[in-house]
């Protein structure tokens, strides 16, 4: 880093490339020895960096950041550096009392709720459609496909692949007839659909969890300034579990 720019180095067939100028190796230690300032420690050397500057004997974190860490214990024995503890941190859903009746009113609980969006609609058609399933054919289709063949391998064995392709033919007209089955049942049910469709994005805005999406002062001003205070008596830092508050 300097005044001028902030200048990435890339490792180059035993040399080190900064910016259009190249180098070697023992050249661009010595300037590391001489000027440590200029030289800051990318996304892969961040954690060794924070944990010697502000050593932690535990990381806490959220999944995605946890998963991260768990890739860099070799870099932090190559350093060496002290790997600490690391901790999942709860989650927690904010849900009003009225969103609590419509899920369960559309017979949904939370956890199956917290499902991505098609999913969702997937368990939802599931419970409003009476019929049997066209993969419920599946064993039929087997038997099917055991006839032909040995039909085929009666007559001329080299029919078995021509056999098997017909039974890939069928599945595949099965499946094409499911879905139009499954689009015609939601357009039946089209209300219902939107009704749970509505209710996934206020808790799940853009298909996202509510804390990476709504700001915390809203909640906090609708409870008048309480939200904190009963936040901290249900929190448990140590409960790997998704927490659900209800307003």
């Amino acid at each position: 880093m300097s005044n001028q720019a902030r200048t990435r180095l890339e490792w180059l067939d035993g040399k080190v490339k900064i910016g259009e100028s190249i180098h070697s190796q023992e050249t661009v230690i010595e300037m590391l020895r001489q000027s440590p300032e200029q030289f800051s420690p990318n996304v892969i050397l961040r954690p060794v960096y924070q944990e010697t500057v502000l050593p932690n004997l535990c990381y806490v974190g959220g999944s995605g950041e946890l998963a991260y860490w768990l890739q860099l214990k070799p870099v932090f024995d190559a350093a060496p550096v002290v790997y600490p503890m690391l901790q999942l941190r709860v989650s927690m859903q904010l849900v009003h009392t009225k969103q609590l009746h419509k899920m369960k009113k559309l017979g949904f609980d939370f956890p199956t709720f917290s499902n991505k969006l098609d999913k969702i609609l997937g368990i939802l058609l599931s419970k409003l459609s009476s019929r049997q399933s066209v993969t419920d054919l599946t064993p039929a289709l087997q038997e099917i496909r055991l006839s032909l063949i040995a039909q085929a391998q009666a007559v001329d064995s080299t029919l078995i692949a021509s056999a098997e392709a017909q039974v890939k033919r069928i599945e595949k007209l099965l499946s094409a007839f499911e879905e139009k089955l499954k689009r015609n049942e939601r357009k039946i049910h089209a209300s219902t659909f939107e009704r749970v469709q509505k209710l996934h994005h206020e808790l799940f805005p853009s298909g996202t969890l509510q804390e990476r999406h709504d700001n915390f002062f809203p909640h906090y001003v609708e409870s008048n300034g309480s939200l904190i205070e009963k936040l901290i008596a249900e929190l448990d830092v140590l409960k790997h579990e998704f927490m659900l508050h209800e307003l």
